[in-house]
């Protein structure tokens, strides 16, 4: 018997380590056709596809039985990748196309988040603090500002664009550090164009870090910040009277808003930036503007868990902006790459918004843009830093970082929500049973927190890795919300008595949590913005091949306004409803024809 049974573990050892992935080449050129082969797999045994360090597989996977071979129909971005089934791995790498090159080349950077070195006058714990309660990688930002700088000496675009955040926190060191490589690629004849972030003006959190203690140190004003940067767009732009906004023409034929504003647009910049967007359509010139915060949501429920990602009454400057000829905003801060679209409410003209990620953060992304303006199409093309001479693996450096974030990050979107939950449950208070469960709910924001980190943290990680790379609508989803909806069921077995008598208040409440994680969880999924709305779209978050509305004269500026304002009722498409009923548009408000 004791033969049999060895003679049968050694058979499954065997037919366990026979099972083989392979792909015919290791490294690929775009566009070229992929060849997987597998051998002696049991039925059933599905083949997943891994892109670079994201958590998730890509929406496209394979069921594989016996030996054979397929052709993932995927489509293919520049990286490296991981086929894997069960315990058989295949790895091979897609080379990255060549850049575009049209009338104009424009390369993005945005939260470059630079911190010199001069600001360790002694390593020790306040340093240590400061660089492991961060999701960024402070420690190698010199290096990587460096390797970006040697990319765009290489590329040698047309202009470069950097929309805020150019500092760690604002010191002065840090901007002067900045202001001098730029000015190598200016010597260069490369010209660079900056706007402030938050970070970069009168920032109290300027510090240098001696031993355990934290030193204060020079931070700059708006005037610094316009004289250090006086070559990178103060010089030679018009500079709004009451901010540091400007207006520019970078290459012939294309102008720049650089837009200095946070949170709230002050009417009066606007004012001018719109008459300055009017200008440049009188001359048919394009407009292109660049602001620190977003314009657009990127997501359902972004105002609630990011609620300083976007200005305040975006979709309304969105509009206006519209209005004067402004179709493309370049945008940062919230350090992710993502693409939205707006459209007015007659869905007759548009605006895109291009939020660029940290290049310090996972996965370190630029862009490279390329743009007719005479035709209006726009190329976006992103990239990712991969490695520095310090670091050959710089986006499992970046994954490592983001992640010995996750329970802090976690923490303050669970604060962000808890007043949705904690109105929720005063809606339940008068059903049956309600009273007895009360006892265990969480009573206050920091339980609430505990019990998300324990229960959601894994799956959170997968959601933020993958909000990170852009794209999420290529990843599989179904493995994300399997796993979200075993953790709330686990929740709900280990906090919720089960009693009969209380099912359906139990039910209720697991109901709303998974109501609450799944609107926000299947917008960020689907990358759909304006979800469920008239105005809900896809867009490639990192490969776009866009046309912009026509440049609009300012002589028929008016009348588009007026029509947009005019009293005929419009159906969502845009085209006059005269019909009894249906959801209508009329002077730019929606409301149901009865």
């Amino acid at each position: 018997m004791k033969k049999i049974l060895l003679s049968f573990l050694c058979f499954l050892s065997l037919t366990a380590f026979s099972q083989t992935l392979s792909t015919d080449k290791s490294s690929y050129q775009s566009g070229e056709d992929i060849t997987v082969s597998y051998s002696d797999f049991s039925s059933d045994t599905v083949a997943y596809i891994y892109q670079d360090e994201a958590a998730l597989p890509l929406a496209e996977h394979v069921r594989v039985s016996g030996s054979g071979s397929y052709k993932p129909e995927v489509d293919w971005e520049a990286g490296n990748y991981r086929v894997v089934a069960e315990d058989a791995e295949s790895v091979f790498t897609i080379a990255e196309e060549e850049l575009n090159n049209s009338e104009i080349n424009i390369f993005v950077v945005s939260d470059l988040h630079l911190m010199s070195r001069n600001l360790i006058i002694e390593e020790g714990q306040a340093f240590e603090d400061a660089m492991s309660s961060s999701r960024k990688m402070h420690e190698q930002s010199e290096e990587i500002f460096d390797s970006l700088l040697q990319i765009i000496k290489r590329e040698q675009p047309d202009v470069v664009f950097i929309p805020g955040d150019l500092t760690k926190d604002g010191e002065k060191v840090c901007h002067e550090q900045v202001a001098a490589g730029l000015q190598e690629l200016l010597d260069l004849g490369i010209k660079t164009f900056v706007i402030p972030g938050n970070h970069d003006i009168n920032n109290n959190n300027a510090v240098a870090y001696n031993g355990t203690e934290e030193e204060q140190v020079e931070t700059v004003s708006e005037e610094d910040f316009q004289t250090i940067y006086a070559n990178f767009g103060y010089q030679s732009a018009e500079i709004c009277p009451n901010s540091l906004s400007y207006f520019v023409e970078p290459v012939e034929g294309l102008c720049l808003l650089g837009i200095d504003q946070y949170g709230e647009m002050d009417p009066t910049t606007l004012q001018w930036l719109l008459q300055k967007a009017d200008e440049a359509n009188a001359a048919n010139k394009m407009v292109v503007a660049m602001m620190h915060q977003s314009l657009l949501q990127h997501f359902t429920a972004q105002e609630q868990v990011l609620s300083s990602a976007a200005i305040a009454d975006g979709e309304s400057l969105a509009e206006q902006f519209m209005e004067h000829g402004v179709h493309l905003f370049l945008t940062g801060h919230v350090h992710l790459s993502n693409i939205s679209k707006y459209y007015n409410s007659t869905l007759t003209d548009s605006i895109v918004d291009i939020s660029t990620g940290c290049p310090i953060e996972y996965p370190s992304p630029y862009r490279w843009l390329t743009i007719d303006t005479q035709t209006g199409k726009v190329s976006v093309q992103t990239r990712l830093l991969r490695q520095i001479t310090s670091q050959q693996n710089l986006l499992a450096k970046g994954k490592e970082q983001l992640l010995s974030q996750t329970e802090s990050i976690l923490t303050q979107t669970a604060y962000k929500i808890y007043p949705v939950f904690e109105e929720t449950l005063k809606s339940y208070e008068n059903m049956p049973g309600f009273s007895y469960l009360s006892p265990f709910l969480p009573g206050d924001k920091e339980t609430f927190a505990m019990i998300i980190i324990m229960f959601y943290k894994e799956p959170f990680e997968w959601l933020l890795l993958t909000m990170s790379e852009g794209n999420e609508n290529r990843k599989d989803a179904d493995i994300l919300n399997r796993k979200l909806k075993e953790q709330t069921e686990l929740m709900q077995d280990a906090l919720l008595p089960s009693d009969y008598n209380i099912s359906f208040i139990r039910n209720r409440l697991s109901g709303m949590i998974t109501s609450l994680i799944d609107e926000g969880v299947s917008s960020i999924m689907s990358n759909i913005s304006y979800s469920q709305t008239p105005y809900e779209n896809l867009t490639n978050d990192l490969f776009l091949d866009l046309t912009l509305p026509a440049h609009k004269r300012v002589s028929e500026l008016p009348a588009i306004r007026q029509a947009n304002r005019q009293e005929e009722a419009y159906d969502i498409l845009g085209r006059k409803n005269n019909s009894e009923r249906g959801i209508c548009i009329k002077k730019g408000q929606k409301y149901l024809k009865k």
